[in-house]
């Protein structure tokens, strides 16, 4: 659902400094409340606050999105809408390590987002191929030099490319989309490749079939399960409780 921008936001918004990479609120102290719903159309535009700089950072230009909210009076949180949280760019290196990744390796990340994982393997690896389903994150990615596919990772037709080494990836979680994407990220790995993919806790604790389904699969192909520390994602927008699902393709 968009987000409603009421006047006393665009007001604080209209008088805030925007540039090509932050967003400097004004210099009077803004009331608590006022602040948070500021903050959450800031966010949805793809600001996060950067304490030694003392203002929200963006990672492409928000001018243009910003403008359109502000003319329109409503913006909508693709954050949410596409269950984009960054990975942390430690968690994205140590995950790289994890799967193993060398020189010679094929890799994947599914969902790719700004491509955190990504560019991280890209440190290893040459041969890293992504795939998104938002035009202007795919367009973003190729100018990394990542390749890409567009469109839904479900769609990713499993014939397109031979198997590959390596998968690192943080799905989408609502309604057990994780276990979904993994499940599926499996069959695009050669047998002995290695998968690591960031999840949700509820796929350790959960009840339902499918949760011990997806358990017994994950034990199946040698799987282990780490617990993430509490608010490893807070700076992306979120508080979820994750783990970190590490195994081997049979």
């Amino acid at each position: 659902m968009p987000i409603r921008i009421e006047q006393d936001m665009l007001d604080v918004l209209n008088r805030s400094e925007i540039t090509a990479t932050e967003l400097r609120l004004p210099q009077d102290q803004l009331e608590r409340k006022l602040y948070e719903r500021v903050n959450k159309v800031i966010v949805a535009a793809g600001g996060r606050w950067n304490r030694s700089r003392q203002s929200h950072v963006f990672e492409s230009d928000p001018r243009e999105k910003l403008g359109l909210a502000l003319e329109t009076g409503k913006i909508v949180d693709v954050q949410r809408e596409f269950q984009e949280f960054l990975t942390p760019e430690d968690l994205a290196h140590r995950m790289v390590a994890l799967a193993g990744i060398n020189s010679r390796s094929r890799v994947l990340e599914p969902s790719a987002g700004t491509g955190r994982i990504a560019v991280a393997a890209s440190h290893v690896v040459h041969d890293v191929f992504c795939v998104e389903v938002q035009p202007h994150r795919c367009e973003e990615l190729r100018k990394l030099g990542l390749l890409v596919w567009e469109g839904d990772f479900l769609q990713f037709p499993s014939n397109m490319n031979r198997p590959f080494d390596a998968v690192v990836m943080n799905p989408p979680f609502t309604k057990c989309q994780d276990i979904e994407h993994v499940r599926k990220a499996a069959t695009h790995l050669r047998s002995g490749g290695r998968l690591v993919a960031v999840m949700s806790a509820g796929v350790v604790s959960g009840s339902t079939k499918r949760h011990r389904e997806f358990r017994e699969w994950v034990v199946a192909n040698d799987g282990q399960f780490e617990e993430l520390p509490a608010k490893t994602f807070r700076e992306s927008g979120t508080d979820v409780n994750t783990v970190l699902l590490t195994l081997t393709a049979k």
